[in-house]
């Protein structure tokens, strides 16, 4: 995710950040879609096959690292 294009982020206990996002959040209806459509955009990622394709391909690179 990233901060403000597929959603909101903010620090561990930092309760007044994210009061301000939840605010922002709140009063800015075309913000709220923007990150809708971006975060629908950015689902594939996180795939079954996307994520089964970066495990196997982290797994050969360090088994190939063995092997040299």
């Amino acid at each position: 995710m990233t901060d403000g294009v597929d959603g909101v982020i903010c620090e561990v206990d930092d309760v007044p950040m994210l009061v301000q996002k939840l605010r922002l959040l709140l009063g800015d209806g075309s913000l709220r879609k923007k990150l809708q459509l971006q975060a629908i955009k950015s689902v594939d990622r996180f795939s079954i096959g996307n994520t089964a394709k970066r495990w196997e391909k982290m797994l050969d690179s360090l088994v190939g690292h063995k092997r040299g």
